[in-house]
């Protein structure tokens, strides 16, 4: 048998010829004998059996190894080939005469004639029967292999490579005859065009028409089938993978195209389709957790198929699986639903996926900004879809602290940060918010920890707590303006349930300076705990930065978070004084005393004549008065700090609890929670039926403005009804909305649109409006971010002059010290910065 790898360097180039049948070979072969030599005949006939013998001791062959053992075939084919060789040099150096018929005149008789045939074209005949020959042999191995795998796809898959083997011995036996012409006659393999194909690629291509005549249009399905059949072959190695032939490798060899597509692209297209069908290859946890490995496999694969093919095919796995927002996305997901709370850390089962490889494969194909383009649209999806229609704030920030948890490297964050102030209006909205948010979360751990863990010691509650606290971890919880929000909070819940019994009191307030400020300190300040800096620090070294403030704004945050522990020690003190005054006076007056320092701003009003001119209803009047007695008895020490100080009544800031005669679904009186300015008013019905706003305002001296603000909120929840005679009286048919009753208390809230701080009436009184915040804050808040939000708009920076009327241009009512103000906070934070060189800021 001949060896085809001694001349798998050669090239073969397809001749063009017709389909031809058994009597068409008939007639070639008397073409090659025309003039009936009988040593042509007996030549052509021997080599036309050693087809037919080929074929014989081939075609019912089931184990290939078989044959190739056989040694009494082997030798039959051995010992007939040099006489086949022999036949073949015969056949094509002969001489050959074709009949030409010769111009005469009219008058002379026709005489045939016979013309010498050039040798080439005694060759190509020859090769153009060896062609045919070879065909049947081709057709006949075909249509037995299909009838044997009862035309089934899979089948035809799982044996193509024994079919295949038997293909490669038959092809080996004819091979010298075959080839007989591509060796010998170089001159005329280049005329006829030898160029593309070798000899055996060129019979290859043979056998995949034959396959796609008698398939027609369901030859690609077969080829799909025979891709799968790897695809799904497991375990998959090189060692399985050694001896497979698989059909895509020849059709590759052979340039052999289906569907107007090469191989490859087929290869590609099946690929895509099974990698966007298959759906244990979905984002999914475990996907992402075996990516490398699921990557090597896909390389493993296309190197079987065709070694360069693996850079495609792996560039289409990457492309499926990293290259789009739905991955990051639904990976995003995948890390919120699989939080860790024992290991405070996302992804249950270690792992070295994160988000970094996302980026990164992106960032190698120059497409850093559709990364960040496909974040942001997902943290913004997610974030809206959190929020919804109904403005439902807690989730939101549940949503926002899981993605901020997931997000390590601190690669969104700046999304998140952004399109939460944006749906919240603004930064000091979203922390206002946030504030709140923290502090509802807070308020049910204890009442949890209380309920079903009172077994506790104080330390594993402290522990529970600080385990279960979501944290937020964004910039702006480094503003230094962050736990001015937080004393804020606070010093309004203190006043408003200064109640020794109530849960903020007794169960709240003492952990907070435990619990909160070991979170602020530990995993707000720094951002990341000492062991996930080690285990990133090697191979995330660029991206550490990140997580750590410069030095000087880390100094600044550490003396607002002293003084933030300050004032709790401040508030705990206070509430202290409050419990002791109660146990030794046996009165539900709770005072609260506090250093004018103690008090934030915002909640700091000046002495107006509102406050000289107040008239409290009596039996309040002389609870404060006894109140002031014992104060100022029990402080008397000459050169004490305290008998120095002046106790100041801030009224605004006074709540009460009235008790009503209206009945709880749980046998209780109701209680109104109410400012101090709604409780005088209120009162006042114990005295008489109805009062009009004229005689309020002569009873309590509060100003016409702020007795129209507190009656609409009684007119509101229905306590009070208005007469046509524009005066009040009780409700009668009064009934609380219960879903707004907690703990047996209603609280009735004052409206929004409250008017600012000035009198309408001619009698001069200042406005009583009960203030618990201030417009500046907000207004600083809101020019930083309309300010850093201008300035990283543009690329080139922003002037002063263009800066300021940007600004402008987004807000109202702002001075320019109060713009210079929030510049300068801004650039000593280093959320902007300044060149020298051109004069602008930058983001």
């Amino acid at each position: 048998m001949m060896n085809k790898s001694a001349n798998k360097k050669e090239e073969y180039h397809e001749t063009p010829g017709k389909e031809t049948s058994s009597n068409d070979i008939l007639e070639l072969l008397h073409r090659f004998n025309d003039d009936g030599n009988p040593k042509y005949q007996t030549i052509i006939a021997e080599l036309h059996d050693f087809f037919r013998l080929t074929l014989s001791e081939t075609i019912d062959v089931v184990d290939i190894r078989e044959l190739e053992c056989d040694n009494e075939k082997v030798a039959k084919f051995r010992e007939l080939m040099p006489r086949m060789l022999s036949n073949c040099r015969e056949l094509t150096q002969r001489k050959s005469y074709i009949p030409f018929e010769s111009e005469v005149s009219e008058n002379d008789q026709k005489q045939k004639k016979f013309q010498l045939l050039h040798q080439h074209q005694i060759v190509l005949n020859f090769q153009e029967f060896c062609n045919e020959l070879t065909k049947l042999v081709i057709d006949a191995h075909v249509l037995r292999f299909l009838s044997k795998c009862n035309s089934s796809y899979d089948v035809m898959s799982k044996h193509w490579t024994s079919f295949y083997k038997l293909f490669e011995y038959v092809i080996g036996a004819l091979g010298p005859i075959i080839s007989y012409v591509h060796v010998n006659y170089p001159m005329i393999r280049k005329e006829l065009g030898f160029k593309n194909l070798t000899v055996y690629q060129y019979y290859d291509s043979k056998l995949f028409e034959s396959i796609k005549t008698s398939l027609g249009k369901d030859f690609p399905a077969l080829v799909t089938a025979s891709i799968h059949h790897y695809i799904h072959m497991f375990p998959i190695t090189n060692i399985v993978l050694e001896g497979e032939v698989p059909m895509l490798r020849i059709m590759s060899s052979c340039n052999f195209n289906l569907e107007s597509l090469s191989p490859k692209d087929f290869y590609m297209r099946t690929l895509k389709d099974y990698f966007d069908k298959e759906p244990n290859l979905g984002p999914k946890l475990e996907t992402f957790k075996n990516f490398k490995v699921l990557l090597t496999r896909n390389a493993l694969l296309a190197s079987l198929f065709f070694p360069e093919w693996v850079s495609d095919a792996n560039d289409l796995f990457i492309s499926h699986l990293l290259l789009n927002k739905k991955s990051i996305s639904e990976y995003i997901e995948i890390g919120k639903n699989t939080y860790d709370e024992e290991k405070e850390r996302y992804f249950k089962t270690e792992t070295c996926f994160s988000l970094l490889m996302f980026k990164n494969a992106f960032e190698a194909r120059n497409m850093l900004s559709e990364f960040k383009e496909f974040c942001d649209d997902a943290i913004s999806e997610k974030l809206k879809a959190a929020y919804g229609p109904n403005h439902d704030v807690g989730r939101l920030f549940d949503e926002v602290v899981q993605l901020a948890n997931v997000d390590h490297l601190k690669i969104y964050s700046d999304s998140i940060e952004y399109h939460l102030c944006d749906l919240l209006s603004s930064t000091s909205r979203a922390i206002e918010q946030y504030v709140k948010y923290f502090e509802s979360l807070l308020l049910k751990l204890v009442k949890k920890i209380k309920m079903e863990k009172a077994e506790l010691s104080r330390d594993m509650k402290l522990k529970y707590l600080y385990d279960n606290l979501p944290i937020l971890k964004l910039k702006f919880v480094n503003l230094p303006t962050f736990s001015n929000f937080f004393e804020r909070s606070i010093f309004r819940k203190t006043i408003l349930q200064c109640d020794q019994n109530s849960t903020f009191i007794k169960d709240i307030l003492p952990v907070y300076k435990d619990c909160l400020m070991e979170l602020f300190k530990e995993r707000i300040i720094t951002n990341v705990s000492q062991e996930d800096e080690m285990r990133y620090r090697d191979q995330y070294q660029p991206y550490l930065s990140q997580f750590f403030q410069p030095s000087e704004v880390m100094a600044d945050l550490r003396i607002k978070y002293a003084s933030f522990l300050s004032f709790y020690d401040n508030i705990q003190a206070v509430v202290e004084f409050g419990k002791k005054y109660n146990e030794n006076n046996h009165t539900s007056f709770f005072p609260l005393v506090f250093d004018k320092e103690g008090i934030p701003k915002a909640f700091q009003q000046p002495n107006d004549e509102l406050e000289r001119n107040f008239v409290l209803p009596e039996e309040m009047d002389h609870i404060w008065n006894e109140f002031l007695s014992n104060y100022y008895r029990e402080n008397k020490v000459e050169g004490s700090d305290a008998s120095k100080k002046e106790l100041y009544p801030m009224w605004n800031l006074h709540h009460c609890e009235v008790e009503s005669p209206y009945i709880t679904p749980d046998g209780g009186n109701l209680i109104f929670e109410l400012t101090l300015f709604q409780t005088c008013v209120l009162v006042l019905f114990n005295d008489s039926d109805h009062w009009t706003l004229e005689s309020i305002s002569e009873r309590t001296k509060l100003a016409y403005k702020d007795l129209t603000l507190i009656l609409k909120s009684f007119l509101n929840y229905k306590v009070l009804t208005k007469d046509t005679d524009n005066s009040y009286r009780i409700n009668e048919n009064f009934k609380p909305d219960f879903r707004k009753v907690k703990n047996g208390k209603l609280r009735v809230v004052l409206p929004r649109n409250a008017p600012s701080q000035s009198s309408n009436t001619g009698n001069g009184r200042s406005s009583s409006t009960h203030r618990e915040g201030s417009n500046s804050q907000w207004t600083q808040e809101l020019l930083k971010a309309c300010i850093t939000r201008s300035v990283k708009s543009e690329r080139d920076g922003l002037g002063y002059d263009h800066l300021f009327e940007t600004v402008k241009q987004q807000i109202k009512g702002f001075s320019v010290g109060e713009f210079k103000d929030a510049l300068t906070k801004l650039l000593r934070d280093k959320f902007i910065i300044k060149d020298e060189s051109t004069d602008t800021y930058k983001y």
